[in-house]
């Protein structure tokens, strides 16, 4: 008899240590997927720039994963999501202010094409319009204490119309003209859903290494 019951219970405990190995195991699988299946939280953010940058095309994708099959401009602004679209009608970046003071985030968008061809804007070269209102926000706003602890990324769009040699030039001319300080510059295109996604990686990216 004695034989039997120690079968018997070494077979129970070899069963029992294989279902905990299974279940760590099949806890890891679905720790794994789930981490892949997370989708980032975005804090707060106002979107803003020139009209047609791409500003609300930006804030669906990242709130839905949807592209807008035509282009909409915004009258005044709408939230969509956590992300405040804001009208590019205004050359004068200071209607901003108190839109930016209520968010975590500042996404400045501008299209790479109109500022390389230097596209007129209300009598003003796009180029001087983006400069004056980066500058506004990296300059003016950040000495400011309600927005020194802002994440700022200024976003260059439609890559798909320009090479990537001339978004680098952009961006040097950017970083020779105007105090940066921790603002972040990034560009890509929203013209199909692979390179929105590769943009939305620079994004998330971007933000976590503040």
């Amino acid at each position: 008899m004695p034989f039997p019951i120690i079968g018997w219970a070494v077979g129970a405990a070899a069963v029992a240590v294989a279902g905990v190995v299974y279940k760590m195991w099949n806890n890891d699988e679905d720790s794994s997927n789930s981490n892949e299946n997370t989708k980032y939280e975005y804090d707060s953010t106002i979107i803003i720039g020139p009209q047609q940058s791409g500003k609300t095309h930006l804030a669906n994708w990242l709130t839905h994963h949807k592209l807008l099959d035509e282009y909409n401009p915004t009258d005044y602004k709408m939230n969509i999501n956590n992300f405040m679209d804001c009208s590019g009608h205004y050359e004068d970046a200071h209607y901003w202010e108190n839109d930016i003071q209520d968010n975590k985030n500042i996404f400045y968008l501008f299209d790479l094409k109109k500022y390389i061809e230097k596209n007129s804007i209300s009598n003003q070269e796009y180029n001087n319009v983006v400069v004056n209102q980066v500058s506004f926000i990296t300059e003016y706003l950040t000495k400011k204490d309600s927005f020194k602890s802002k994440k700022i990324l200024i976003i260059g769009t439609h890559l798909d119309k320009i090479d990537n040699n001339k978004a680098q030039q952009i961006v040097s001319e950017l970083k020779s003209k105007i105090s940066l300080g921790n603002a972040k510059i990034l560009y890509g295109s929203l013209d199909n859903e692979e390179n929105a996604s590769k943009l939305e990686e620079k994004i998330i990216k971007a933000l976590k290494e503040f």
